[in-house]
């Protein structure tokens, strides 16, 4: 999975742009046919591009995602889904170890999904969430900074490509809590 994503944090009443990249791997298991838990680990990427001053602007460390997804209705052609996920990023500044930003995400929504062609699979979703966070500095000064993102509805567009029996590729784009772009690979067996 590769993901880029894009939040203006409110930090020290300034509005400040923040660019996340991650990488990692997810691993789903399947409970009687309709109930999908995963968790997705991976390194994340973290920069503050036009933050007033340079300090604990960049840096790297990882993440934790956790999601459920619960089928409401449908059957193999489509389906509505509710989902939920919990994220959690630990950031550590790329000159000073002991600078760190913990960023928190909790969303939940409703996804319909439909196959258009036996080889494309198309979804749309609504969700509604919150991010905040902690940012510490530890400059001349110790620092703590409370981060946090008012904008909480939002919504995503996904497309599938079956690609072989099992495998998918997909592309998700979506905006609310992050602006984002998600490209995965996944091989369901």
């Amino acid at each position: 999975m590769l993901e880029r994503d894009s939040s203006r944090l409110e930090i020290e009443s300034a509005s400040v742009s923040v660019i996340r990249e991650r990488v990692g791997i997810r691993l789903e298991e399947t409970y009687p046919s309709s109930t999908h838990l995963g968790i997705t680990l991976g390194q994340v990427f973290f920069t503050e591009p036009h933050y007033p001053t340079n300090e604990g602007t960049d840096g790297s460390g990882y993440f934790i995602r956790l999601d459920a997804n619960q089928r409401l209705i449908g059957g193999p052609e489509w389906r509505a889904t509710a989902r939920g996920a919990y994220l959690f990023e630990q950031i550590y500044d790329s000159d000073e170890k002991e600078d760190d930003t913990k960023l928190h995400s909790v969303s939940a929504g409703i996804q319909l999904s439909g196959n258009i062609t036996p080889w494309i699979t198309l979804s749309g979703a609504a969700d509604v969430g919150t991010l905040t966070g902690i940012q510490r500095i530890s400059a001349s000064t110790p620092t703590r900074r409370d981060a946090k993102w008012d904008e909480t509805v939002g919504g995503q567009l996904t497309v599938e490509f079956n690609v072989e029996q099992g495998g998918y590729v997909g592309l998700s784009a979506g905006t609310g809590i992050s602006r984002s772009v998600i490209l995965y690979f996944e091989r369901r067996v």
